[in-house]
C-alpha cells in the first residue's frame, strides 16, 4: 500500500463525492467510457472489455475471475503490457495514414501516456509504456531499439519515481515475463519451428495455413518464454499453477488483441455513429463470450489448477540455473556443461536431504488469526499438527482461506497429518472446513460433542466427503505423535450449558518442556483442576476472559509464559485488564498476538525455550 502512496486505512458507511483528484478530465472520459460500454454490452463482457482498457474490473463476476485465474490467464481481466502494444499497433496504423511519419510518432506517445493514465498506471502498463517511448525515440533519431536497454531503463525510471514498487507483483510479473520473452522466445520458437516442420512444411509464408500456424508458434513461444521465468514467482506469491494455461493461452491471447483494438475503435466511432458501434458490439460480444466459454471449460477441468507449498529460495536458485544450462549452456566452452549439470544435480541434492534431516526441537507457533486461536506444531520428523484453526464468528471473513492455508503453504505443506479442535465455536473450528478443502487431512480429534451444531455438521460432512477420519477421545486418553505427547485433561461435556465448557483440554509434552492448550474453557471447568495441569507454558484460555485463568487455576499451572490469541481493538474487549495484572503479579511472560503478531517458539527436549514474534 505504501509503494501506491497510501499510508492509511479509513472505513466509512456512507460517502459522497464532494470533488474529483486531479485530471478530472481522466475520471470524466472514464464514465464516458464506462456508460458507452453498459449502453453495447451485456455486464459480464462489458466488464471484461472495461477491464482491458481501463483497469476497471468491478463489473466482472467472482466467478468468471476464478474460471480466468484458475486458466493462468487472469492477466486478460486487466490493462498489461500486451495492451499497450496493440494501442501502440492501432496507433502506428492509424496515425500514419494522416501524419507523416515523425507526426505519427509524436501522436503515437501522446496516446499511449493517456491510455497508461486513463488505465491507472500499473507497474506492467508504465513499464510497456516506457519502452514503448524508447524504442519510437530511437525510430526518431534512425537508432536501432535495444531491447535490453529499453527494459533496463524502463525499470530505473520506475524505481527512481517510485523505490517501493519493487515489491509490487505486478512489477516483478511484468519485468519478469518480458525478460523471458526476450531471452527464451527466440530459442523456443526455432526448437517447435523444426519440430514442426518435420511433418508440416512452413515454407511458403502465403499460404493462410502456413500464417496461422507459425502466429500459433510465436504465441506458443512467448507464453512458454514467459511462463518458465514466472512460474516460480507465481509460486511463490499465490501457490498455484495452472495445467492448462498454456493451450487456453494459446487459444485467447491472439484473440483478445482484437478486443482491445475494436474496443477503442467501437468507443471513438459511437462518439458519431452508435448505431455502427453497435454492429461492431456485437462481434466484440461472440468474441469476448466466446473467450468467457473456453476459460470456463478448461477452468472446470479437476486437474486444470494445482495448489503447491511456496518454494524455497534454494529451490528457485536451482530451477533458475537448470534453466540457464538448458537454454545457454551449450554455447559455453566444452567441459563448462558438465560442471553445470554437477552443480544443479549439487544443488538439488541439498534440497532432498534438508528436508529429510529431522529437527531438534518442535516448532509451537501461535498463529495470528485475530479474534480466534490456532496453534501450529511442527514435530521433529516435520509432521504437522494443528489445535484449533481460527474462523469468524457473524463474518463472511474466511481466515481458512485467507490466513490459515496461505500460512501452511509458506510452510511447505501440502498435508496436516493432525488437527485438534476444541470446541465448535467459529473462532476456533470454522477455517477447518477449508483446510479440508483445499489440503490434506489426516485425522480429526475432538471430543464427543452433546451439541449438534451447524458447524459441527458441516465439519463431518466435509470429513465424510473427504474420507477424513473423526476421532473421539475423553479425559485420560493419550496420543503420542512422532514423540509428542498429548494428554486429555478436563474434557467437561456434560457442561452442555456453555459450549465454551466442552472445550477440549490439552497437555502437550515433549521432553521436559509442557504446554497447556485451553480452548475456551472457563472457571467452571478451571475448578475441577489438579496438579497435572502443570505446564511450562499456557495458553491462556478464552482469550483472557474474565470468565477464566482464576487465580487458583493459574497457581495450578503455574507458567513461565502466557501466550494469549486476540485480535486487534476486538469488540470483546480481549484480553481483560485484571487477566493481563494477574498474570504479571504472578510475573507470567505474557506474549499476545494483537500486541505481538505471530508467537514462534522452539522448544527442546532438555526444557531450553527460543521464542520470538512478528512485532517485538
Amino acid at each position: 500500500m505504501n509503494s501506491q502512496n497510501i499510508y492509511a486505512t479509513i472505513y466509512a458507511t456512507n460517502v459522497d463525492v464532494i470533488g474529483l483528484p486531479k485530471m478530472e478530465w481522466i475520471h470524466s472520459l472514464k464514465s464516458s467510457i464506462e456508460k458507452t460500454f453498459l449502453q453495447l454490452l451485456p455486464q459480464e463482457e462489458m466488464g471484461i472489455l472495461e477491464g482491458m482498457i481501463i483497469g476497471d474490473t468491478s463489473y466482472i463476476s467472482d466467478e468468471t475471475k476464478e474460471y480466468f485465474r484458475n486458466c493462468g490467464i487472469s492477466h486478460l481481466l486487466a490493462v498489461s503490457g500486451s495492451n499497450v502494444a496493440y494501442v501502440l499497433v492501432l496507433c502506428q496504423f492509424l496515425f500514419k495514414k494522416f501524419f507523416g511519419r515523425n507526426t505519427s510518432h509524436i501522436f503515437t506517445i501522446g496516446f499511449i501516456i493517456i491510455f497508461t493514465i486513463l488505465s491507472g498506471g500499473s507497474a506492467s502498463v508504465v513499464r510497456a509504456t516506457i519502452m514503448a517511448i524508447f524504442v519510437i525515440g530511437a525510430e526518431l533519431y534512425a537508432q536501432r531499439p535495444n531491447v535490453y536497454a529499453s527494459i533496463s531503463g524502463a525499470a530505473l525510471l520506475i524505481l527512481l519515481y517510485n523505490p517501493l514498487i519493487i515489491f509490487d507483483i505486478g512489477f516483478i510479473l511484468s519485468f519478469g515475463g518480458t525478460i523471458g520473452i526476450v531471452l527464451l522466445s527466440k530459442k523456443i520458437n526455432t526448437v517447435i519451428q523444426s519440430k514442426v516442420s518435420k511433418y508440416f512444411s512452413l515454407s511458403d509464408e502465403n499460404k493462410i495455413s502456413v500464417k496461422l500456424a507459425n502466429l500459433l508458434i510465436e504465441t506458443l513461444s512467448v507464453t512458454l518464454s514467459a511462463q518458465i521465468i514466472v512460474t516460480p514467482i507465481t509460486l511463490y506469491f499465490f501457490n498455484t499453477f495452472s495445467m492448462v494455461s498454456v493451450i487456453v493461452n494459446l487459444i485467447v491471447v491472439p484473440i483478445t488483441g482484437f478486443v482491445t483494438i475494436l474496443g477503442i475503435v467501437m468507443y471513438f466511432i459511437s462518439l458519431f455513429c452508435m448505431p455502427a458501434a453497435r454492429i461492431l458490439s456485437y462481434v466484440l460480444y461472440a468474441i469476448i463470450a466466446f473467450v468467457i466459454r473456453v476459460s470456463a471449460l478448461f477452468a472446470r477441468l479437476p486437474f486444470a489448477n494445482l495448489l503447491l507449498p511456496t518454494p524455497s529460495i534454494l529451490f528457485i536458485m536451482t530451477y533458475y540455473f537448470a534453466v540457464y544450462v538448458v537454454f545457454y549452456g551449450k554455447g559455453g566452452q566444452r567441459n563448462t556443461l558438465p560442471l553445470q549439470r554437477r552443480i544443479i544435480i549439487a544443488m538439488v541434492s541439498v534440497l532432498m536431504i534438508s528436508s529429510l534431516i529431522p529437527y531438534n526441537h518442535i516448532n509451537v507457533n501461535m498463529v495470528d488469526v485475530g479474534q480466534g486461536d490456532c496453534v501450529f506444531i511442527e514435530t521433529p520428523h516435520k509432521k504437522t499438527i494443528l489445535v484449533d484453526t481460527g474462523g469468524t464468528e457473524g463474518s463472511n471473513y474466511d481466515v481458512g482461506e485467507n490466513i490459515l492455508v496461505p500460512y501452511l503453504l509458506d510452510r511447505g505443506k501440502l498435508k496436516v497429518d493432525c488437527v485438534f479442535i476444541s470446541h465448535m465455536h467459529e473462532d476456533h473450528a470454522e477455517g477447518l472446513l477449508t483446510v479440508m478443502e483445499k489440503l490434506k487431512v489426516g485425522k480429526i480429534i475432538i471430543n464427543e460433542q452433546k451439541q449438534d451444531t451447524e458447524l459441527y455438521q458441516s465439519i463431518c460432512d466435509k470429513a465424510k466427503e473427504k474420507r477424513i477420519e473423526i476421532m473421539i477421545v475423553k479425559e485420560g486418553d493419550k496420543i503420542v505423535i512422532d514423540g509428542v505427547t498429548f494428554q486429555v485433561l478436563l474434557s467437561k461435556e456434560n457442561m452442555t450449558n456453555n459450549l465454551n465448557n466442552t472445550s477440549l483440554v490439552l497437555k502437550m509434552i515433549y521432553g521436559e518442556i509442557s504446554m497447556l492448550l485451553t480452548g475456551d474453557a472457563e472457571k467452571e471447568v478451571e475448578e475441577y483442576a489438579e496438579s497435572n495441569v502443570k505446564s511450562t507454558i499456557l495458553k491462556v484460555p478464552h482469550h483472557g476472559s474474565t470468565t477464566s485463568s482464576t487465580e487458583e487455576f493459574l497457581k495450578k499451572v503455574s507458567p513461565q509464559i502466557a501466550i494469549i490469541g486476540v485480535g486487534v481493538n476486538n469488540r470483546f474487549g480481549h484480553p481483560k485488564q485484571e487477566v493481563i495484572e494477574r498474570l504479571e503479579r504472578m510475573h507470567i511472560n505474557i506474549f499476545r498476538t494483537d500486541c505481538n503478531g505471530e508467537i514462534y517458539m522452539k522448544l527442546y527436549k532438555s526444557g531450553k525455550m527460543k521464542i520470538d514474534t512478528v512485532l517485538n
